[in-house]
């Protein structure tokens, strides 16, 4: 497997994902539009994710009942304004995706792009937020497997900001998968 880091936190999950194969290199302006887009995206998925923290008193929630109230209203909203959308335009099959700040994985079951080739990826990380996380990549490494085809390649053009969303985004969800493994398992640490 191809690691960016040997330490680094990686984003392992199910994701739709959609590729598209370049015919040129990607220009500057196309790089910047997609990290503005990224970034602004990565904005919106800490705040929906968010949650509305612990209270310390039963004062604290007693007061925070109301916005609790509104909060949960919105989510609600939100997930049916998504399901919406996706009837309108579906999302792409999801496979097993490896995000790193440098590198990326992926299982693809169908057509197979070309080692060296630039591609756009498209990520979906959230179903009531079917907005796509777009990534120029350069395909590194496909290896044939019995489901597909095992897809490596290098992201290219991510400014420092993203990057920084990125790790931001990849370390919230390792906390996740960590939470959910110890409500699993009971675990205590």
């Amino acid at each position: 497997m191809l690691d960016d880091k040997p330490t680094e936190l990686r984003y392992k999950d199910i994701l739709p994902l959609r590729w598209e194969p370049l015919d040129e290199t990607p220009r500057d302006a196309l790089r910047h539009n997609l990290n503005v887009g990224n970034e602004h995206l990565l904005n919106l998925l800490s705040t929906l994710e968010g949650g509305a923290g612990e209270l310390s008193s039963e004062e604290e929630l007693a007061e925070s009942k109301p916005l609790l109230a509104i909060d949960l209203k919105l989510r609600i909203l939100l997930e049916m304004v998504g399901e919406l959308l996706a009837r309108d335009h579906p999302l792409p099959d999801a496979t097993e995706v490896d995000l790193g700040t440098e590198t990326v994985l992926w299982l693809e079951s169908r057509a197979t792009p070309q080692e060296g080739r630039e591609v756009l990826l498209e990520l979906y990380f959230h179903p009531a937020l079917p907005k796509p996380f777009r990534l120029l990549a350069r395909i590194t490494a496909v290896h044939g497997e019995s489901d597909g085809h095992r897809v490596s390649a290098r992201l290219s053009g991510l400014s420092d900001a993203l990057v920084s969303g990125l790790e931001k985004l990849i370390f919230r969800h390792h906390r996740r998968q960590i939470a959910i493994r110890r409500q699993t398992h009971h675990d205590p640490f």
